[in-house]
């Protein structure tokens, strides 16, 4: 994650947007935002998978998902409290 954290910074604000999910494979993900902060998510329920093909499709669907449902409930953009619960929940 520490050979991660310069490049997901540049892009970050490379491409000028708040927040950015990079997926790690089996290493988990690493969610960041601004103010120039990072949080890494590790792995849960870890069990001997051997085929990771589709789990970034399913973080995606999830994030997307949850994010969708903050908003049509409370009206408002999600925040990064809410961006981070939905990045765990992937």
């Amino acid at each position: 994650p520490a050979l991660l954290r310069p490049y997901g910074t540049g892009l970050l604000e490379a491409i000028q947007t708040q927040s950015l999910l990079i997926t790690r494979g089996s290493d988990g993900m690493t969610l960041f935002g601004h103010p120039l902060c990072s949080c890494d998510i590790p792995v849960f329920n870890k069990s001997d998978v051997f085929d990771v093909t589709g789990a970034g499709d399913t973080v995606v669907a999830t994030l997307t998902l949850s994010l969708a449902a903050y908003r049509r409930q409370t009206g408002q953009l999600p925040g990064w409290p809410q961006l981070l619960l939905a990045s765990v929940l992937g």
